[in-house]
């Protein structure tokens, strides 16, 4: 009988050791759980970012000085960024680049981009932007009140001579965390920079 009372003693206590042990590593199993989710969605939101610049960049060097260059490089954006909310897009910048390695964000020329358009270096667009007709672009006559004006599409260099510009194509989207672990929300920017097509007509 006492040996069956011990035994019952030391289930018990086993079970409640095991209990206290789940209840301390529950904590970090979730925390791990929840960090691998919140790093899958923020990487997928990056690689939507990524493909977007690079698709309207493409866009942005096969397009030219075309007039309704910009028109394209925002509708090539509304396509690749599908798996975004369109509340995330914060905005969307055509510059022109001094070089394949040229950055928005540590550029002195460029940087000011990052807050409103400049005259012959960028053109800064916003998501409700992405909306606008084809008729709100091409025309960057002095009156003009497009948003393209600051650099014109058909002011871009495609000649082969000279040789043509670099565009840059920049996207900034504020990634909307889905657990709150590591904060509420961040900022994710990324961009591509191509030569213009060169054109010999």
């Amino acid at each position: 009988m006492r040996r069956r009372e011990r035994t019952k003693r030391r289930a018990r206590g086993e079970r409640g050791a095991t209990l206290v042990e789940g209840a301390l590593a529950a904590p970090l199993l979730f925390l791990l759980i929840f960090s691998i989710l919140e790093f899958g969605l923020v990487f997928r939101q990056y690689l939507t970012m990524s493909t977007a610049s690079r698709n309207a960049t493409r866009t942005a060097s096969a397009a030219g000085n075309a007039g309704q260059a910009d028109f394209k490089i925002l509708q090539e954006v509304t396509r690749s960024t599908r798996a975004i909310h369109s509340d995330e897009i914060q905005f969307i910048v055509v510059f022109k680049a001094s070089g394949p390695n040229a950055s928005i964000e540590d550029d002195a020329v460029l940087k000011p981009c990052l807050t409103a358009s400049v005259a012959n270096v960028c053109n800064r667009y916003v998501p409700s932007d992405l909306l606008l007709p084809v008729s709100a672009f091409g025309n960057c006559s002095p009156s003009s009140t497009t948003k393209d004006r600051y650099w014109c599409p058909t002011t871009r260099n495609v000649a082969v001579s000279a040789p043509p510009d670099y565009v840059g194509v920049y996207l900034r989207t504020r990634y909307r965390a889905a657990t709150s672990i590591f904060g509420k929300s961040y900022d994710l920017g990324e961009q591509t920079v191509y030569r213009l097509e060169a054109q010999t007509r």
